[in-house]
């Protein structure tokens, strides 16, 4: 065990492994854990008779250090990468204007959202190619009214 701590090659193989680990199997957690490794090879550069209990104090106070750096770094710069709660892409679709794919029959029908499609609800028929604007959700349906009914109204609130 101690031919492991004798040389800092082990401490900088064992860094450049964890960081080289990191790319291969990405969760921000292995590069710190080998920058700390890298940090002890260092020490051991400049200190070589450092004993293994050393090394290891140094490579754990080096190694939580780190991981602290990168959850900083991680608060600051990466925590907003998403932008609606879990399961409630569905409430980001209200307000917005959507074209009918399928006929509305019994109130039910569907609308092309990006490079898919919904089961709508609207008390009116509806023919396809017809735009609608989306007022709410109901049970996992998007509700929906014709656009020209929301402008119509828009323009006797107007005069």
């Amino acid at each position: 065990m101690d031919v492991l701590f004798a040389t800092p090659g082990y401490w900088g193989l064992a860094g450049v492994l964890l960081i080289a680990l990191e790319l291969l199997l990405p969760g921000l957690y292995l590069i710190w854990i080998g920058v700390g490794a890298l940090v002890v090879s260092l020490v051991l550069m400049w200190f070589p008779a450092l004993s293994a209990i050393a090394q290891l104090l140094v490579f754990a106070s080096a190694m939580m250090s780190t991981l602290g750096l990168g959850f900083l770094i991680q608060r600051r710069g990466g925590g907003r990468m998403q932008t609606r709660p879990i399961n409630q892409e569905l409430q980001g679709l209200i307000g917005q204007t959507l074209l009918v794919v399928s006929a509305f029959e019994a109130g039910r029908g569907r609308v092309r959202v990006a490079d898919t499609t919904y089961a709508a609800l609207c008390e009116q028929p509806l023919g396809c190619g017809e735009q609608v604007i989306v007022r709410g959700i109901e049970g996992g349906r998007l509700r929906v009214e014709p656009k020209e009914d929301v402008e119509s109204s828009r323009g006797l609130e107007r005069h």
